[in-house]
């Protein structure tokens, strides 16, 4: 789930064996909602590509790289809680991301996160988190992004109802019956194994005649 450019014991050697000072250290976040978006591969390399660009042009070195696959809406977070064990234990307090959402999606976290660390963002690049400004400028964003979570869960949920209402759930197959889906309506539909059999019949009987 994450993957290491060095010893993650030793924050002052490089992936190329140099000595590297503690400013300069720093670890980059990559996050994907889900375990199939993180099965893709596409988001999470391109944002890290994206990330080490940035680092780049800063005069950063990446200690170590995380791959997230978890909401950033959920308080319980393995692989994040790694990120900040590892980075309180590295005395590292830099921190790359590609967007503040893939930091997290909720306000109470983020301003945990804007207090331990020093944020690198490669969509804000002149965000400067020490003058009030900037970080009114993070929290303003944070909030819009925990505003947008809490809305799309909240028309999930309300269209799960909806469906369920007027009957638009799948049950169980029943007798042969497979549901198949139907652009207005959920159908019933012979299942392959009924298809079969009764294709099978038709032959037997055709001989027959």
């Amino acid at each position: 789930m994450d993957s290491c450019c060095c010893s993650p014991l030793d924050n002052t050697v490089g992936p190329f064996g140099h000595t590297i000072t503690i400013s300069e250290a720093c670890v980059a976040v990559a996050r994907v909602s889900t375990q199939k978006q993180g099965a893709e591969g596409g988001s999470l390399d391109q944002q890290l590509e994206r990330i080490r660009e940035m680092c780049k042009a800063r005069g950063l070195e990446i200690v170590k790289e995380f791959k997230i696959m978890e909401s950033g809406f959920h308080q319980q977070r393995k692989i994040f809680s790694e990120m900040e064990a590892f980075c309180k234990k590295a005395k590292i307090n830099k921190l790359a991301l590609y967007s503040i959402d893939r930091a997290c999606r909720d306000m109470k976290k983020l301003v945990e996160i804007v207090e331990t660390f020093e944020l690198h963002i490669v969509l804000f690049p002149g965000l400067e988190q020490d003058t009030p400004g900037g970080r009114l400028a993070i929290y303003q964003l944070g909030a819009v992004y925990e505003c947008v979570s809490r809305e799309n869960g909240h028309k999930t949920r309300a269209g799960i109802l909806k469906r369920k209402e007027i009957g638009f759930c799948k049950p169980l197959p029943t007798c042969g019956l497979s549901w198949r889906w139907h652009p207005w309506r959920s159908v019933r539909l012979p299942s392959r194994l009924a298809r079969e059999t009764y294709s099978r019949r038709k032959k037997e009987e055709a001989k027959i005649h």
